[in-house]
Formats: C-alpha cells, structure tokens, sequence
C-alpha cells in the first residue's frame, strides 16, 4: 500500500489552454515529479460542462505527457492510479482513496484554488502527513497573481520552491 501520493489537478487540455504560457510550463515539471516518484497517483479532472471540460471532447482529455509518464510507472511499478471527476474545484471523498499517507504531493493548474483547497482538506484530514504543494509544479489557469496568493495561503502547510 502507498503511503507517498501525488495529486495532479485539472490538467485537462482546455485548462492547459486557458492557462496559455503558465500552464504549458508546469508539464515537464510535473512529469519529472511522475518520473522521479514514488507514489500513489491520483489525478482530477474538472467537469464544467458549459464552455470548457465537456465530457468526452478532445478539451476535457488529460495533458498526454503526464499520462503517458503515469502509464509507464505503473506499468513497471504496479502502483495505485486513480482519476477523480469532480464538478467543483473541492474534491469530498479523499479518505475513501488515501490511508494511512506519511506524505501527499499536491501539484496542478490552480484554477479556482483546486490545488489550494485539495492541499487544504488533505492536511485536514490527515494532520500527520507532510502535504506539499510544489511552486514549480503549479499555475493558475486565470487571474495571474492567483497562485501568488494560493501558494501564500499554503504556506501553513509546505509549499516546495
């Protein structure tokens, strides 16, 4: 049983797109973190509905390089993958997923504060684990100074320059 995650937030091609530059430069970040790991994974995906993260469009599909990179440590690792659909930036049903964590890894787009809010009701939940939220393994999808912000109120938690 895993007791390292990564949670990778919202990385859905029309997010990636809405994010432009900032979210283009957070891929290979993220996939090293895949690469390098060893984790349970967990990634969410972002169900708007209306404009962008319609299910079954080529939008609402996950960033391909992450998914490959997660693929290929499973398969030579055999580990925990699973994908979340939420239609809020909160997900509410974490313990069902995680037990037991020494260390959750919360990475993503930051639109709406997913990473904020998740790394937030992680350490919540689990207050002996060591949650991180990697700044270089985070953007925001729509106001520029929002992940400022976001990663400042993470600061009670750990946030990894």
């Amino acid at each position: 049983m895993n007791k390292k995650y990564l949670i990778i937030c919202d990385m859905q091609v029309d997010v990636i797109k809405k994010a432009g530059q900032e979210g283009l430069n957070i891929i290979n970040p993220i996939v090293t973190e895949v690469m390098d790991g060893d984790y349970g994974y967990v990634f969410t995906t972002w169900l708007n509905g209306k404009d962008f993260c319609i299910r079954d469009t080529d939008g609402w599909k996950y960033c391909a390089q992450i998914v490959d990179a997660i693929q290929n440590v499973a398969i030579s690792d055999g580990v925990m993958i699973n994908c979340l659909e939420k239609e809020t930036p909160l997900y509410t049903n974490w313990a069902s997923l995680i037990r037991d964590p020494i260390e959750i890894t919360v990475v993503g787009l930051n639109g709406y504060d997913s990473v904020l809010i998740n790394a937030l009701a992680l350490k919540s939940l689990f207050p002996k684990a060591k949650v991180i939220v990697k700044k270089s393994c985070t953007a925001v999808n729509c106001i520029p100074s929002m992940n400022l912000y976001s990663l400042l109120t993470c600061n009670g938690i750990v946030v990894e320059r």
